[in-house]
């Protein structure tokens, strides 16, 4: 009791993280402080200076790189993700394709690739040849997956939004499944950091 944890969670997964933080604080008595960025932005908090308690990334891969640079002891599987395209409920511009998404009247938004979504959408359209068309046709670049969530659910100018299937039920998004996204996961894991003194 009385004790404090520092947790870098991605925004991607901020929602069931907070939730999950009040009931251990409760139960534990622990007071937990979480800080939200993408996960690459996240991984150079962590790394200047070295501190904290426990890393959530969107991907798996940071918690590769973490280890890498020696900055995380050991890791945990926690949930997976898939890449979806997130649609005002009714889907009232008809998306059901990658060719529908790239109408030049549909305005869509993306992730920059710090965020663990803009890392994999690249990657997963880089895989089929595509990555090019679907960057060049984004109208909307936002830094972390939630962000491109929230546009499109509050903006009127954005229609859809390249997203973790998570964030789009998390915003009440309808999910449109794309075959070019069929391989698009990504294994969230949480990450003990070698700085943790807990």
């Amino acid at each position: 009791r009385g004790a404090s944890l520092v947790v870098y969670c991605a925004a991607g997964i901020k929602a069931p993280v907070e939730k999950i933080t009040r009931l251990y604080a409760e139960e534990y008595g622990v007071d937990v402080r979480l800080t939200h960025n993408n996960s690459g932005g996240l991984l150079s908090s962590i790394e200047v200076p070295p501190e904290g308690d426990l890393y959530i990334p969107a991907d798996g891969l940071f918690i590769e790189r973490g280890r890498k640079k020696g900055l995380i002891a050991e890791s945990l599987p926690l949930a997976r993700f898939r890449l979806v395209v997130g649609v005002k409920q009714g889907n009232p511009k008809q998306i059901r394709t990658l060719d529908d998404l790239l109408r030049p009247e549909i305005d869509y938004a993306l992730c920059n690739e710090q965020a663990g979504a803009g890392k994999t959408t690249m990657a997963s359209f880089e895989k089929v040849g595509r990555w090019k068309e679907v960057q060049t046709g984004a109208k909307v670049f936002k830094p972390t997956v939630t962000d491109a969530a929230s546009a499109v659910q509050t903006s009127e100018s954005v229609d859809a939004g390249i997203l973790w299937d998570s964030t789009a039920k998390q915003y009440d998004l309808e999910i449109v499944n794309l075959p070019e996204l069929a391989d698009a996961v990504a294994d969230i894991h949480v990450g003990l950091l070698v700085a943790s003194k807990q």
